[in-house]
């Protein structure tokens, strides 16, 4: 499954400017609800490279293991608890 965060998400202005990036938490909502997933809990989460807006995301599902990659680069991943 493939995203982007749209450049005039509300989170964007303040984070930071000039040269935006996606936070973390709204990066994590994003694709969950992309997922059709409303989990209560995570297990770990890594952010490994800031994801900027506009950026295409391949967001995959494994039994209760999710990653996401930029191109082919790992940018996030983490295990539902």
């Amino acid at each position: 499954m493939t995203l982007a965060i749209p450049p005039d998400h509300p989170s964007l202005p303040g984070h930071f400017p000039g040269r935006p990036i996606v936070p973390g938490v709204v990066l994590l909502d994003i694709i969950f609800a992309h997922l059709g997933l409303a989990p209560t809990a995570l297990r770990s989460v890594r952010f490994t490279r800031p994801v900027r807006p506009a950026d295409i995301l391949v967001v995959a599902l494994d039994n209760n293991r999710f990653t996401a990659h930029v191109d082919d680069h790992l940018v996030v991943q983490g295990t539902l608890a």
